[in-house]
């Protein structure tokens, strides 16, 4: 299929930057699949290096460069152990801990570096820029809705489906799914209490 081939096409990408630079950064507005897109991609870098280290940074707290490079096992600078670090909302790392991180890339080349972000950062080569489309939507949704049992999973599509016909539905994935996790709070079945 168009989809596998282009997926294929993304992963040797990928895989030719990380080679050449080291670096590699999916780029995209929030919701927009690029954690979803690590995560599919996540088997194939751990067979490519010897340890995958992932960090997800977020508003709620900053994190500092020490922190980051506290979660890599020490390396001797001779190793040959391959680490790939993933850091999921690089742009939550102030200015100067982003070029340090850059620069201790760039020094040990064991390490190799794979963010995602909301828009290209600097010094790190941009090898994919995520959209939601609808057709992206209604797949990664259907994969979201097969963990939850009938009837309420039907209940959910057919909320999901009346969004998509009204107009109504967001084309951020984010608030998407916080709608229909809204509905699902609605629809769900009330514990019942003995009095």
């Amino acid at each position: 299929t168009s989809e596998k081939q282009s997926s294929q096409r993304f992963l040797r990408h990928l895989l030719a930057t990380l080679d050449q630079h080291r670096r590699a950064a999916i780029v995209g507005p929030h919701g927009t699949g690029k954690t979803t897109l690590l995560r599919s991609i996540e088997p194939t870098l751990r067979s490519q290096f010897d340890s995958v280290c992932w960090i997800t940074l977020s508003s709620q707290r900053k994190h500092t460069i020490h922190e980051l490079l506290a979660t890599i096992d020490p390396n001797d600078e001779g190793s040959s152990t391959r680490v790939c670090m993933i850091v999921d909302g690089y742009e939550q790392l102030r200015w100067l801990d982003r070029i340090l991180l850059i620069r201790h890339v760039k020094k040990h080349s064991y390490l190799t570096l794979v963010v995602t972000s909301h828009r290209k950062p600097w010094l790190i080569p941009q090898v994919r820029e995520t959209h939601c489309d609808e057709a992206m939507a209604k797949r990664l949704t259907e994969e979201k809705l097969d963990e939850v049992p009938e009837p309420l999973r039907s209940k959910l599509w057919s909320y999901f489906e009346q969004l998509e016909a009204t107009g109504r539905h967001p084309l951020n994935l984010r608030d998407l799914w916080f709608t229909m996790y809204d509905e699902f709070e609605k629809q769900k079945p009330q514990e019942r209490f003995p009095s």
